[in-house]
């Protein structure tokens, strides 16, 4: 069996401000130490029920967050950026069983959860497939099902767990903190959330032959909500991209893969308005 795993760091026990996600801030490394270590222990729960190979996508901020020496077994590491397929990048190489979300947030467009955002808290307000709201959870779980990979495990904020179990019931989900704003919580110390996760993911596996294989969504209508006008006026620029709002465009893609890869040009893009 082969996982994948899609890493973030705002939904890791502990991690709770802006200070602990960027690099020469306040407890970045130790936050670094933090995601390490759930990360392996979902790595470490999935070798102990049969998985052979596990592919890791660090894929939060500069994309080089995880500390590889800290990493055992038959593991792959994607680091840095840029990605076309941005944190799900190395899912169309080879096949996998399954797929899991570790440290990951609410969406942008969620009224809490600790530092909620969708891709870019900076850069963007939400965003929108075929006129429904998606977090980075939802997204990266329609990404995996243009490959016929189901999504069986995440872990991250209570708020984030109340929207996944509702609307993904097959979903084994390891809630590491509780809130009801964004910038803090309630948490498990790295020793529960680890023991968590790994309880989590060798139930999910052991679930796995129960698990639907997923359908691709098909054509898809993306819907950008960016944090400034100038960013939307100047995208559409572009032909075939509409401006359906002051802060907001559109485009239309024929599947997941297209739309992602679309969506990473627009984040990497954005550099001369980031600020």
């Amino acid at each position: 069996m082969r996982i994948y795993i899609s890493a973030d760091i705002e939904g890791v026990a502990g991690v709770v401000s802006l200070h602990q996600l960027i690099p020469g801030e306040f407890e970045y490394e130790r936050a670094r130490d933090w995601m390490t270590a759930e990360v392996d222990a979902a790595c470490q729960a999935a070798f102990s029920s049969g998985v052979e190979e596990v592919v890791v996508s660090d894929s939060h901020g500069n994309g080089e967050n995880i500390k590889l020496e800290r990493l055992t077994g038959n593991v792959r590491l994607v680091r840095s950026w840029p990605r076309p397929l941005l944190m799900m990048q190395g899912i169309d190489r080879g096949s996998f069983d399954a797929a899991a979300f570790i440290g990951y947030h609410a969406g942008g467009h969620s009224g809490n959860g600790v530092l909620s955002h969708t891709m870019s808290s900076g850069k963007l307000r939400s965003i929108r497939f075929n006129g429904e709201f998606v977090s980075e959870f939802d997204m990266n779980r329609l990404l995996a099902a243009e490959f016929y990979v189901p999504v069986i495990m995440g872990s991250g904020d209570n708020v984030l767990a109340e929207d996944v179990t509702r609307r993904y019931p097959g979903v084994e989900f390891a809630t590491t903190k509780w809130t009801e704003g964004s910038i803090w919580a309630e948490t498990l110390t790295l020793e529960a959330s680890c023991a968590l996760i790994s309880e989590k993911m060798t139930k999910a596996i052991a679930n796995l032959k129960h698990a639907a294989l997923p359908t691709p969504i098909g054509p898809v209508t993306i819907e950008i909500d960016f944090a400034r006008k100038i960013i939307a006026e100047v995208f559409c620029y572009m032909p075939d991209i509409r401006r359906s709002g002051p802060f907001t465009v559109e485009a239309e893609f024929p599947d997941m893969v297209a739309t992602m890869r679309f969506l990473a040009f627009v984040l990497f893009g954005l550099n001369p308005f980031a600020s």
